[in-house]
């Protein structure tokens, strides 16, 4: 018994008499009447197959613009700055080059108290004023003193390499 007959006693009771659609006229058209198996295998195979190259096209996709964008980064530091060197003293970037005398404490102590209140602690060269991207417990030895900076500048923050107290 093949899986058609099964198929025709689940929706035609068993009978002394074989199953034939109602709207088949002839005893012909009835011998002529077969079921068309329904292959819902390919359809899944076929939707399987079209989400695995969406999923892998977004994948795709998402890795350009990560990459594209890594890359923009890149360009855009290394264009800001090559390194160079600075010279001028290690102040606070609240207080800058301003530090009044009437306040009654020296750099150093200004530096350390403002940066302990949250600000950051700078470099003083000239009329400018540049953030500094380096170890805060190097920092902290060398506020209020006139050091030697050499590093990368992103903006008005320089990244620091290497760091040498001058006279």
């Amino acid at each position: 018994m093949g899986w058609q007959a099964v198929c025709c006693n689940l929706f035609f009771p068993a009978t002394s008499k074989p199953a034939t659609p109602s709207h088949l006229a002839t005893p012909q058209e009835a011998r002529s009447f077969t079921m068309k198996p329904h292959r819902f295998w390919i359809e899944i195979v076929a939707v399987a197959t079209l989400a695995a190259c969406a999923l892998a096209l977004l994948i795709g996709t998402l890795g350009v613009v990560a990459g594209a964008a890594t890359g923009a980064l890149q360009s855009q530091t290394t264009k800001s700055g090559d390194e160079r060197t600075y010279e001028g003293v290690v102040t606070c970037s609240r207080c800058g080059a301003r530090l009044s005398a009437a306040m009654g404490q020296t750099a150093a102590d200004c530096a350390r108290i403002c940066v302990h209140q949250g600000a950051k602690f700078a470099l003083a060269a000239g009329d400018k004023t540049y953030l500094l991207d380096a170890d805060p417990y190097t920092l902290k030895r060398l506020a209020g003193q006139r050091i030697g900076v050499m590093g990368v500048t992103t903006g008005n923050t320089v990244r620091v390499s290497s760091l040498s107290a001058t006279q």
